[in-house]
């Protein structure tokens, strides 16, 4: 758990300390008064009775009245979390603790089903390799010829998941392995014998690994490493021409394959990355759900989390390629409004561990969360008279966040209807 509570600040602190549009005077506010309780926390700790600190951490809660939504979110992220360690560190709690709940095996089997469709990144790389593995090796077995196993090596090498990396490794590898059989073609002939050589080619390997794979420069010493090897059993300027010959056979038929069998190009990448925010939030309602029932493994939520922030960066690095500036904006809200909502239901999750509403509310929480896993988060629009006549909460932190969240929703709706992803 603190674990969990280290990661979860780590993100919340790099949120906050993005752009100008954070109200600096709260943010100060908010991580001086939990510095002050967290330190306060260090020194008062037990393991017998720790009830006088969760009550401080409730207390800072209800008076913790911030207007910036991020800031809201954090602080109380930061005080549940604690709550809940302070509660399980004890002796007793650790004892009661009762057998978490894991994954239901029916559902984790579904969510396998859909990783195997043809819109599958996965499935789609793993089609591609096949192919490209099964054609390169063959001409192996086909072809009785010396150091043929070049091909699928490179092959091996070139084809990346990603089409547009793919595509850079078609250039790269080429232009290093024409430096090194040059490097190698003019120093071979001052080589003082097997000795030189294969002290050259630990030189090389030790570079090569070195090196950050898919650049130009780092073809250059495995060319240089493995034309050194070759040469022990054939004639230097041979292997040159060979392991030329080789690469651009590998890069034809990875070319070939990566533009007309399954291409996973970055578009492509991020409308199924978008998709998968789309999941998360649901998998996050499911959660909920299944906290109301009985205690949850934390673990299932920290998976969720790093899943979450390794899309969400993969997403986000691909807006700050694209040149239409409105689009990226766009697309860059459906990123913020996904953080945001992600949050929003952690803290839900959190006030529920804790145990800290009443049975109404969990009644109510059981609706929405059934509500929420039942329908299309992007094309859902939640009016808030409907939200008044059907789910009234008396805690208001899970009001808060409720009622934010489905702001959220209606925001993330309005960018949908607007954009085509």
């Amino acid at each position: 758990m603190m674990a969990i509570l280290f990661q979860r600040s780590t993100y919340l602190c790099s949120d906050l300390n993005n752009g100008d549009y954070i109200n600096k005077f709260e943010c100060m506010i908010c991580i001086d008064s939990l510095s002050i309780f967290l330190n306060n926390v260090r020194i008062k700790i037990e393991e017998n009775d720790n009830s006088i600190l969760i009550s401080e951490a409730k207390k800072l809660i209800k008076i913790g009245k911030f207007k910036d939504e991020r800031i809201k979110t954090f602080y109380n992220s930061f005080l549940y979390m604690l709550i809940l360690i302070l509660k399980n560190v004890t002796i007793e709690n650790r004892d009661n603790i009762k057998h978490p709940l894991t994954e239901n095996v029916n559902k984790y089997l579904n969510r396998l089903n859909r990783k195997f469709s043809s819109k599958s990144f996965e499935v789609r790389y793993a089609i591609r390799l096949i192919f490209v593995m099964t054609l390169t090796v063959s001409l192996c077995k086909i072809f009785n010829i010396s150091h043929l196993y070049w091909i699928p090596l490179n092959a091996l090498l070139l084809l990346q998941p990603g089409y547009e990396e793919s595509n850079k490794r078609m250039i790269t590898r080429p232009i290093g392995t024409v430096i090194g059989c040059i490097i190698i073609f003019f120093i071979y002939p001052y080589l003082p014998g097997v000795t030189g050589i294969f002290i050259l080619s630990f030189l090389m390997l030790s570079i090569m690994y070195s090196l950050t794979p898919g650049t130009w420069y780092q073809p250059i010493f495995s060319t240089v490493y493995a034309l050194s090897m070759a040469s022990l059993s054939m004639n230097n300027t041979t292997a040159i021409q060979m392991r030329l010959l080789y690469l651009f056979i590998a890069v034809f038929i990875v070319m070939l394959v990566n533009n007309l069998l399954f291409p996973n190009k970055k578009e492509y990448m991020f409308k199924l990355n978008i998709n998968t925010l789309n999941d998360i939030q649901f998998m996050s309602w499911e959660l909920i759900y299944k906290s109301l029932l009985s205690h949850i493994d934390n673990g299932m939520f920290h998976n969720a989390l790093n899943y979450f922030h390794m899309i969400y960066m993969d997403s986000e690095n691909y807006i700050k390629g694209m040149e239409d500036t409105n689009k990226a904006k766009k697309y860059r809200d459906i990123l913020t409004v996904h953080w945001r909502m992600l949050s929003e239901a952690e803290q839900i999750l959190w006030v529920i561990q804790t145990r800290s509403i009443d049975y109404n509310d969990m009644e109510n929480l059981f609706r929405l969360a059934d509500y929420f896993t039942h329908l299309e988060i992007n094309d859902l629009f939640i009016d808030n008279d409907y939200l008044n006549d059907n789910f009234i909460f008396e805690d208001d932190n899970v009001n808060y966040f409720t009622r934010q969240y489905i702001i959220n929703i209606n925001r993330l709706f309005e960018i949908y209807k607007n954009i085509n992803i």
